[in-house]
């Protein structure tokens, strides 16, 4: 018959193998929890007792129930995590952008430049052609339409990035709020014997989650063992039970927002994971393609101008402008100067497609300035008319023409010279860009 201490030792090691188990099921049931470690039960020899000279043992006795986790390998994995989500945040906003730049469709920019050309191309083979000449315009006008378009969306691109900015600054302070409560549940956990592996599992989860959106910094508190401090660029957004808040402000320059603490207006530099590739995609990728569409339309504006100010209408010679992006026109007409051989000039103005005469008549002189005959032309003093000369400059929105007349177009601002021609009664025009 056995004796009372050997029932002794069988119970303790039943009682020891049922945590075994029990732990062993726990294993099983959170085999596909995500954030859940393997736990594992770690046994010790109960102290022996002395009998007879002898030492006897007493059995088996549970330690502690311990997780199977690495320091290490969390460290690592968070440093990755957060190189991940710059890089995927990057990516979905930079695909996003070359969806609106590299347009294949007939709405795309490159059908729009390439019809452009085309159709430049078709005019100088018939330039007296009234449908090629419309051809052009109409190209033009849908190549202005399409930049337009394509710079307003990335525009709207680059609202939305500002936008969920402060989003993740929003889920950086409800992880941050979580954290805090799960290191008070630790603490009160830990004032025992037990280890709450579960808990310790749920914050390291949300840690991990927080080091995708943001680079994180985890230390051990040393008023509390087991519970975990987190810093953010330098700012502790948990400190034990305390939560720091982060929040956004407007930069006055960019007009974006920026991450501050919240009460403070420093703004943090963060460069990495979610938050850092979003902040990067919308300051750096979206606005490179934005200066480069501006710096292309500017480019196709100045070098058509250019190019057609050389050429010659079907009327008569003269200098021409396409429509200017930025100025607004003047009343449409035209404008005749005229010496009346006493020393002066006269402008007369026709209004558009009007034939009832003059509407306009006036007398300019040299070194007059501002003339209100002529909406955005200003003269400046020039040589006397009895030299046959004056300088005039006209603002964006007006070009001249030859034969003396003002065409109310858009052109590019530069000097104009008015020479007299005694003989003929008219003013003789050359443009100095």
């Amino acid at each position: 018959m056995p004796s009372i201490s050997s029932l002794s030792i069988a119970l303790r090691g039943l009682l020891a193998h049922q945590v075994a188990l029990n732990t062993t099921a726990h294993n099983i049931g959170n085999a596909d929890t995500e954030g859940y470690s393997v736990q594992q039960v770690r046994f010790q020899t109960t102290l022996p007792t002395r009998s007879a000279g002898l030492n006897l043992g007493t059995g088996v006795d549970v330690v502690d129930i311990r997780r199977m986790r690495d320091v290490f390998i969390d460290l690592q994995f968070r440093t990755e995590s957060q190189r991940t989500g710059r890089a995927e945040a990057i990516i979905n906003a930079v695909g996003l952008i070359e969806s609106m730049v590299d347009d294949p469709s007939d709405n795309g920019i490159n059908t729009a430049l390439t019809r452009f050309f085309n159709a430049f191309r078709d005019v100088s083979n018939a330039p007296e052609d009234t449908a090629t000449r419309t051809a052009v315009a109409e190209t033009a006008d849908n190549l202005a339409f399409v930049i337009s378009r394509t710079h307003d969306a990335l525009k709207t691109l680059q609202t939305n990035l500002d936008q969920k900015v402060g989003l993740i600054v929003g889920e950086i302070n409800s992880i941050s709020s979580q954290i805090v409560d799960l290191n008070a549940q630790i603490a009160r956990a830990q004032s025992g014997s037990a280890t709450p592996n579960d808990l310790l599992d749920r914050r390291d989860l949300l840690i991990d989650e927080l080091a995708r959106i943001v680079p994180v910094t985890v230390s051990s508190s040393q008023q509390a063992p087991g519970v975990a401090n987190v810093s953010v660029a330098g700012v502790s957004v948990v400190q034990g039970t305390r939560a720091q808040e982060l929040d956004t402000q407007i930069n006055g320059t960019t007009g974006f927002s920026e991450v501050v603490v919240k009460g403070d207006t420093f703004a943090l530099t963060i460069t990495g994971g979610e938050l850092g590739g979003v902040i990067y995609a919308r300051d750096t990728e979206a606005k490179i393609v934005i200066d480069d569409l501006n710096s292309l339309a500017e480019a196709l504006i100045r070098e058509t101008n250019r190019i057609h100010r050389g050429g010659f209408g079907l009327e008569a010679a003269g200098i021409g402008n396409v429509a200017s992006v930025t100025s607004q026109l003047g009343t449409i007409g035209v404008y005749t100067v005229v010496d009346d051989g006493l020393g002066n000039l006269s402008v007369t103005y026709t209004p558009d497609g009007g034939s009832a005469g003059p509407a306009v008549t006036g007398t300019i002189t040299a070194g007059s300035t501002n003339s209100t005959l002529i909406p955005g032309l200003t003269l400046t003093a020039g040589a006397s008319l009895t030299a046959g000369t004056m300088t005039v400059t006209v603002s964006d929105g007006y070009v001249l023409a030859g034969g003396g007349s003002l065409a109310s177009v858009a052109s590019a601002n530069g000097v104009y010279k008015l020479t007299t021609d005694a003989t003929a009664g008219t003013v003789d025009i050359t443009f100095t860009p």
